[in-house]
């Protein structure tokens, strides 16, 4: 009678476990980040998990998130990973490494110089992030924009090594199929 009982005991759990596995995978999902866009605070090969979502509404992508969208070029379809840097409404202008957004520009704080990269922490709006600008890079296109209603400005911590929104334009909150779960230290922190 006693191995019935662990039997059964460890039978249930087992179910449970698998029951709990699947719900879990069914909202979360692993991705492997192949590029270097979002270095310094995701580098390359770095793998995540993000909430999956079949379809975020636009109270749920905030300034400072990190989302995964897809993105057709040349008839494929491909998954990207950027920053929420403007939302809908914002006026967008970037000149050099200066970001105005809605006039206002962006605070860069002088983080350190490593490699072959200049470091700053941006502040949008009551968050902080670390970001990267490549030394010897001494020229970068003006951008500018009115993000519509239903979208996004997304970019890249990596600021001269992402083909982001300044590129693709603005992403549309259809296209953007999950949030990163796991915010970086130095990633999005809210200023106090």
């Amino acid at each position: 009678m006693k191995r019935i009982i662990i039997l059964i005991i460890s039978l249930s759990f087992i179910v449970n476990c698998g029951i709990i596995t699947g719900i879990v995978f069914r909202k979360y999902k692993r991705f492997k980040i192949p590029q270097n866009g979002m270095y310094p605070n995701i580098p390359a090969n770095t793998v995540l998990w993000c909430v999956r979502n079949k379809q975020y509404s636009i109270n749920e992508v905030n300034i400072g998130d990190i989302v995964l969208f897809k993105l057709e070029k040349d008839g494929k379809i491909y998954g990207y990973i950027w920053r929420v840097i403007g939302v809908p409404g914002d006026e967008v202008l970037i000149k050099d490494t200066d970001i105005y957004i809605n006039n206002e520009r962006l605070n860069h704080v002088f983080f350190k110089v490593h490699d072959k990269y200049f470091y700053f922490y941006e502040v949008n709006r009551g968050y902080k992030y670390l970001i990267a600008y490549e030394i010897d890079d001494d020229y970068r296109e003006e951008y500018k924009t009115t993000v519509p209603e239903d979208s996004y400005y997304l970019m890249g911590d990596n600021r001269d090594n992402a083909a982001d929104s300044r590129y693709h334009g603005v992403i549309k909150i259809s296209q953007i199929y999950g949030k990163t779960i796991k915010q970086y230290k130095e990633a999005v922190n809210k200023v106090k």
